[in-house]
């Protein structure tokens, strides 16, 4: 019979393996990533179970300030249930099926990755965005992708039709190309920075090729939001770069691809039209849409109005149908969750951006490392214009990316 020991290591392989699933059924389907996801928590159960006898897993939860944190944002927006009034049963759901789960995933991600290398898992997400961007692009051809078969959406206000390959709207795939692309270019740079001592191999130049299929299908994403978040995200690369490592061959390519993409925009009439139509009034819609948002808020400043409430209560503020979100994950956390639960949500960041930014510093030349960084930097801006931490993918890999991106921390502190 195996040992404790052996089984623990059984069940990690095992969960590691669930997790290389979710990451490649992530863009694809919603139902095989929470089928994906109650395996990995049957099997964290029976290693619990098996190693009763070891406290150190709680211990390190609350020695852990970032761990810590999110307990308390876990609590913050869980007490917005009880202002939830007629809709309590709605908040509860929202908070026990939407929001814990995903809050469990960094948990599980966080703890599994300290011992787990991530770079197969990595392979598992490149490998579903190189499938989400081919049928993107199948999509614009024959106006329906061959994965799901959504057909191309209309743009407001436009003659063309945006991608949206695998998901329910292009801001919502603009959001999943672009953390990709960060990671997929992180890998590119370490390759890059190696190339003097293994030379590149033909699975190199397949990642370079994802690169311009990814970039080609934000492009065509028509995502304003994709864009800026995308430009910011370069510049933020740039700049870590430039003040962190003297190697020169990073530093060009980051800039160039960023110069070319900010031609590419300006260059070709479509994305330029649609681009500057954020300086012809083309948001007023959503600008009123957060000011009833604010409205909402005032009403209930400290708890909000709920978790999981926001489009229940909404009919009571306007008679505007066009949005059922706040098209801003902040502002309706803020109106959900009141001022407790964004301030702890805010708090995560802070203490998740300290430790990175500690990391990078003294790992200057981990690219794979800095990827994630800017992805989930550039996920954090894009939700200022969108609900991305509303959207069943899109959190899912944010916390997902969250806890293994802790994980790298962790493992170089221990060390």
């Amino acid at each position: 019979m195996p040992n404790r020991i052996t089984i623990i290591s059984y069940l990690d392989n095992a969960i590691y393996f669930f997790f290389c699933l979710i990451c490649f059924f992530l863009p694809i389907s919603n139902a095989l990533v929470s089928i994906n996801f109650g395996f990995i928590f049957i099997l964290f159960i029976i290693k619990f179970i098996f190693a009763a006898h070891d406290n150190s897993f709680f211990r390190k939860l609350f020695l852990d300030r970032l761990s810590l944190l999110v307990i308390v944002f876990t609590i913050a927006i869980g007490l917005s249930i009880f202002n939830s009034g007629e809709y309590i049963k709605n908040s509860f759901n929202a908070w026990g099926l939407k929001w814990l789960g995903k809050i469990l995933l960094f948990y599980f991600s966080y703890f599994i990755f300290r011992k787990k290398n991530p770079k197969i898992l990595l392979k598992f997400l490149i490998l579903s965005t190189f499938l989400v961007s081919i049928n993107g692009i199948f999509q614009q051809i024959n106006g329906t992708g061959f994965i799901r078969g959504y057909s191309l959406i209309k743009v407001p206000c436009y003659n063309f039709s945006a991608m949206c390959s695998t998901f329910n709207h292009y801001n919502g795939l603009a959001s999943f190309l672009v953390i990709m692309f960060f990671i997929n270019f992180g890998i590119c740079l370490e390759k890059i920075n190696n190339s003097k001592k293994t030379g590149i191999s033909f699975s190199d130049i397949l990642y370079y090729l994802n690169i311009i299929l990814i970039t080609y299908c934000i492009s065509m994403t028509y995502s304003r939001g994709g864009w800026i978040s995308l430009l910011i995200g370069f510049l933020i690369m740039i700049a870590i770069i430039s003040c962190m490592n003297k190697n020169s061959r990073p530093l060009i390519l980051s800039s160039v691809f960023l110069i070319l993409f900010i031609v590419a925009l300006f260059f070709a009439s479509p994305l330029r039209e649609r681009l500057l139509f954020i300086f012809k009034g083309g948001d007023a819609s959503r600008l009123g849409t957060w000011k009833t948002a604010l409205t909402m808020f005032k009403e209930s400043p400290l708890l909000g109005k709920g978790i999981g409430t926001y489009m229940n209560y909404l009919p009571r503020y306007t008679d505007v149908r066009s949005y059922q979100y706040a098209h801003n994950s902040y502002l309706q956390l803020l109106v959900e969750t009141g001022i407790l639960g964004l301030i702890a949500f805010l708090l995560i960041l802070i203490q998740w951006l300290k430790n990175s930014l500690n990391f990078i510093m003294h790992n200057k030349e981990n690219y794979i490392f800095l990827g994630i960084f800017c992805g989930l930097c550039a996920f954090l801006i894009h939700s200022f214009f969108d609900n991305q931490l509303f959207s069943l993918k899109l959190a899912t890999l944010f916390w997902l990316l969250l806890g293994l991106s802790s994980s790298f921390i962790y493992k170089i502190y221990k060390e």
